[in-house]
């Protein structure tokens, strides 16, 4: 008599092809493609493309209240509160992840993450507090993004001491944003294009938080489709394969990078 499987030691599994448990490994084409997670040091991905990543979010009431860490880390975006939850919308091959500015947010357990580290954020961002965040670590300004609307709505990456890179952003239109927070050799871009430099500060993450200010205040109205963290610097080839990735993401999900 063969011996039987469990369903637990199924779920610990690693698929050959997407190299991470099967919840995550992708259908069809995608799981033989290259992915983040193929690089080391990647704490954390997530995508809203479902045709490639099934079970990527989950959704309570139409709205999600977990975006699954993709990369295997078990680091996923959690929000607990109902009235808080990013809305679901349809989009191509999957859909997209709606902050309203007012009370949605997403934000992971604590976790080591210490400069350097890189993130990619694919979003849009629309309206929100004078100052709002994109993203920030566990604690405000701990290493974030962050949108001014007034007078030019750019976004600046910071860090708690020294400068901001200032990104020339635009309102309501995708954007691959990139951020390599490395104090004084710290460096960001804007859809892969060769970065500015500044020194923005030695904060340190200590974890992640989508759409808000580590603390929770300062929300954006922003749509968001894909975030990729890694706890080291990524060198100008990796830099853009994981640009390449978002932009293929993007055109699954019918979104139109410039």
């Amino acid at each position: 008599m063969g011996t039987l499987i469990t369903g637990a030691e199924v779920r610990r599994a690693y698929s050959f092809l997407g190299g991470r448990p099967f919840r995550n490994a992708g259908a069809g084409l995608s799981g033989a493609l290259w992915q983040p997670w193929h690089l080391s040091g990647c704490a954390a991905a997530f995508c809203t493309n479902t045709a490639a990543y099934p079970n990527a979010v989950h959704l309570t009431g139409g709205n999600v209240d977990t975006f699954y860490d993709l990369s295997g880390n078990g680091r996923d975006l959690l929000q607990a509160v109902a009235g808080s939850h990013p809305r679901w919308g349809a989009s191509g091959s999957g859909g997209v992840l709606g902050f309203d500015g007012t009370d949605d947010k997403l934000k992971a357990s604590p976790f080591a993450l210490n400069q350097p580290d890189h993130i990619f954020v694919l979003g849009k961002y629309t309206t929100g507090a004078a100052t709002a965040y994109l993203w920030d670590g566990n604690t405000a300004d701990s290493g974030a993004c962050y949108r001014v609307a007034a007078p030019t709505n750019n976004s600046y990456v910071y860090a708690g001491g020294g400068a901001a890179i200032n990104l020339a952003s635009a309102n309501a239109t995708w954007t691959i944003y990139d951020a390599n927070y490395n104090g004084a050799s710290s460096l960001a871009a804007l859809n892969g294009a060769a970065p500015s430099t500044a020194n923005i500060g030695a904060g340190n993450k200590g974890g992640f938080a989508l759409c808000s200010a580590g603390n929770g205040n300062a929300r954006i109205a922003a749509d968001i489709a894909a975030v990729v963290v890694y706890n080291r610097s990524l060198a100008e080839s990796d830099r853009q394969r994981v640009i390449r990735w978002m932009r293929r993401q993007a055109a699954m999900l019918g979104i139109t990078i410039p």
